[in-house]
């Protein structure tokens, strides 16, 4: 369901959805008719979470699939809207609205705020699918991070349908040095953990169990990608014709590199911490436009290739965002430099 959709955002061919679509809506239409109270059927919820034997239980496994449902029910509103099926995109998009009701009917604890007791992947779908009910959607916020921090001691507990969906929400929602400390965090369950047991590849599941090559946990590195080296979609313009550049500054670390092969040629962003100085090195593709985030608290002193960024060539000062300086930029390299305050590491 997803795949089409991926496929069209980062590279632009709406062939592939009008190829798709029959599909998509054949499948969607017969999880409708077997979901009743827009409830779907389910066997699993996260698969391998961390103490599960498989199929666990405190992610509910009617839970998972129903914030699935909703979410491929949105997806296929916004591919019918593409192709200009106007029908087909409002009922959809109603249909999102209802799974989304009934999903926290059946599911939120509106008093406390928790999709389940203690799961990192239900709020985290809830969250990033849009499904949380604005007037709760801090609550919910605050009691997943509270999951992660106290309960969970700053590990992961997620598994192979969670993990990807709570590196991308804790980017989302601002949360990017969260995420920093829970890939690095040593000791069991991680990354770390893997590394030390003399893997060389992902596992399947955290304790070693099942496949020792799988791609499921390696999903962290989109985060990587897109949280430290800063390079993402824009939320509306496909194939990197417009991006963002949006560089999380987190940690103990002091540089990261990054590039990405898009189809219009190689992004790179590349940043580093020089004494109080951060200095971030770009590479926008030709016919390309990006939206870049310098995360800075000085914005006035913030200069690109040796003058001050405001009045440099093709760079446009947009404001500050969010503790960040705001630049809209033409194709071209840049090199930006602007007062960092560094902040202490993470535990590990």
């Amino acid at each position: 369901m997803r795949v089409p959709w991926q496929l069209y955002r980062y590279y632009g061919d709406r062939r592939l959805l009008a190829e798709a679509y029959p599909a998509l809506t054949n499948y969607l239409n017969y999880v409708a008719a077997h979901a009743p109270g827009r409830i779907p059927w389910a066997n699993e919820g996260d698969w391998l979470e961390v103490g599960s034997g498989g199929a666990s239980q405190r992610t509910p496994p009617k839970l998972a699939a129903t914030a699935a449902y909703a979410y491929y029910a949105r997806l296929v509103a916004q591919i019918a809207a593409l192709l200009g099926r106007s029908d087909d995109a409002r009922r959809y998009d109603r249909l999102a609205g209802e799974i989304s009701a009934s999903f926290n009917e059946h599911f939120l604890d509106a008093a406390t705020g928790r999709y389940a007791a203690d799961s990192q992947t239900a709020p985290a779908l809830a969250l990033y699918f849009g499904m949380t009910p604005a007037e709760q959607r801090s609550r919910v916020l605050d009691q997943w991070l509270k999951n992660i921090i106290e309960t969970r001691t700053n590990h992961i507990s997620s598994g192979i349908v969670g993990t990807h969906y709570v590196f991308q929400e804790l980017m989302e929602s601002g949360h990017d040095d969260l995420a920093y400390t829970l890939l690095t965090r040593a000791g069991f369950p991680g990354w770390e953990y893997m590394l030390r047991n003399g893997a060389t590849t992902v596992w399947e599941a955290w304790d070693g169990g099942g496949s020792r090559n799988h791609p499921a946990l390696g999903s962290v590195d989109a985060w990587l990608f897109q949280a430290l080296g800063g390079i993402r979609l824009d939320p509306v313009v496909p194939a990197f014709k417009h991006f963002l550049i949006k560089p999380a500054v987190v940690g103990d670390l002091t540089w990261v590199k990054c590039a990405y092969a898009s189809v219009h040629g190689r992004i790179e962003s590349h940043w580093r911490r020089e004494g109080a100085t951060l200095r971030l090195e770009l590479t926008i593709p030709p016919n390309t436009t990006a939206t870049v985030y310098l995360p800075t608290a000085q914005a006035a002193a913030v200069a690109e290739s040796g003058r001050p960024a405001a009045t440099a060539p093709s760079v446009e000062a947009v404001g500050v965002r969010a503790g960040a300086a705001v630049y809209e930029v033409g194709s071209g390299r840049y090199v930006f430099e602007a007062p960092w305050l560094s902040s202490e590491a993470p535990p590990k």
